[in-house]
Formats: structure tokens, sequence, C-alpha cells
């Protein structure tokens, strides 16, 4: 699935003009919104530039800025050998409602959002050189959990967090990242989201009880993390990219950043 947007604004604090991410409020390919529940494998969708070049201009290798306060985010991203600096975009989701529109563009939507309040940040801070000498790249990201068209973000509690396990045990979810790529140079912005299948077998009271306790839950779509809980035995079955439930669609984020940037990951001996 594709979206394609004009993808080109100006982040510098006395050019900030209020806006409304184009892919919150258009629909993919003129029809509505799918629902979560609907989207049992995987789905992917990328907008680029409707600019001549979908190439960046020469300039040297970009550092890359992680919008998140997610140490998985990071952790993805150092793993698969790229050099991060993380910022805090101080967007709250959690006081945004996202109306009518589907998970797919509400994720990109708030992905976006906080991507372009970290690039405004960098600004303001000047931790920005000149564009002609380093070009800056701002990753925003957003996952969200969706189940029997219900969307499910991160636990506010414990009570909410055994509520959101029970809910997801014996069922199928899926699981949808969306990604927000800045160029602070150019203003350029590239969207990228993918979704993955996510099944839970039973899961017995014991062992949703012990899992509270250890407060993992907290600050995780969905309240858990794959591969913590697959580490922990529980019955869980994917399908798709693991990265994409983990918080981060790794293997369209580094085909991105390899293609258009030539960033080249320095994996880890």
């Amino acid at each position: 699935m594709k979206i394609n947007s004009t993808t080109r604004f100006d982040v510098r604090p006395h050019a900030i003009r209020p806006e409304r991410p184009a892919a919150a409020g258009s629909s993919t390919n003129g029809t509505d919104p799918q629902p979560a529940s609907a989207r049992s494998r995987s789905t992917r969708m990328a907008t680029r530039s409707n600019t001549p070049s979908s190439q960046p201009a020469d300039r040297t290798t970009p550092e890359i800025w992680l919008a998140s306060r997610s140490p998985r985010r990071k952790t993805l991203l150092r793993q698969a050998g790229f050099e991060v600096s993380v910022i805090e975009s101080g967007c709250d989701d959690a006081l945004l409602q996202p109306g009518d529109v589907g998970m797919t563009q509400w994720t990109v939507a708030l992905a976006y959002l906080k991507a372009r309040a970290a690039a405004e940040l960098l600004w303001s801070r000047s931790l920005r050189a000149a564009s002609t000498e380093k070009s800056t790249l701002v990753i925003g990201a957003d996952t969200l959990v969706g189940i029997h068209d219900h969307v499910i973000g991160q636990p506010t509690d414990e009570t909410d967090a055994i509520r959101i396990i029970n809910h997801l045990a014996d069922a199928q979810h899926t699981v949808t990242t969306g990604v927000a790529v800045i160029d602070l140079a150019s203003g350029r912005r590239h969207l990228l989201c993918d979704s993955a299948a996510v099944r839970v077998g039973h899961l017995t009271t014991s062992q949703i009880d012990d899992y509270i306790a250890t407060r993992k839950w907290q600050g995780k779509a969905g309240a858990y993390n794959l591969s913590e809980r697959i580490d922990a035995g529980w019955p869980i079955t994917f399908e798709g990219d693991p990265a994409t439930i983990m918080g981060l669609p790794m293997q369209m984020l580094t085909t991105y950043l390899q293609t258009q940037w030539g960033l080249v990951a320095d994996r880890p001996a």
C-alpha cells in the first residue's frame, strides 16, 4: 500500500506553520481506511517526495537523531549498525485523538508529529550546523496494536495492562508501526508504515500476574515486547518483520536509509 504526497516544508522556527500531516487525513488508494482486524498479514506503505529527483542533495553522510524515548528503537537501530543520537520530541500523543482515520494513517501521523517536534527542537537548541556542512535526519516513530476493530496504545496503569493482556490472549492482533524521516536541510519528509500479525495463545492467571509484577509492560504498545515475551516462554507466533512489532520496521527503514542516503549498516562484529 502506498500514499503519495507533497513532502517538502521548512522546519526552521521562524517558518513553522500549523499543518495537518497528509497521511492522517487521506484515504489509501482512494478507499476508506481498512479496519485493524481485517489486516492479518503484513502490509507496507511508503511516501516519497514528488520532486524531480528522489535522491537527496549530495552532502556528507547524515547524522541520525531518533525522536523517541524508547530504548528498544535505539537498540534496533544500533543493532543494525547505525549510529544514532536521541532527542525527546516532547510530543505527548496521549493527549491526541485519531478521529475518523484508520490505524495506519494514525500511526504515520503520530510519527510525523514526533519527528516534526524534534526537528523544531534541534533548530531552537542550535544543534544544527549549516545545511551545506552536514545532513541531519530526524526519525520519529509510533506503534499501535489493533484487535477486533479497537486500537490499543500503551497501558496507563497495572489494571489497564492486565485488561490489555487478557484481551490479547487466545486471539490474533495486528501491530502497526509508522515512521517519519525528516531531512532538516531540505525539509523533505519520507513516511513509512509496516504491519505484522501476532497471535498470542493461552496465558494462565499466574503468567499474567507474574508479568505484571515485573512492570515490563510500561511504555509498550499492547503492554508487551515481542522478544521479551518469547524468551519468557509465552505462546506467541507472528507473521511479518519482528522489528515492526518491537517498534521500528527495520527491513523497510534500512532499505530506505541505504538507497536514499547511502548509509551502510555497520553491524558490530
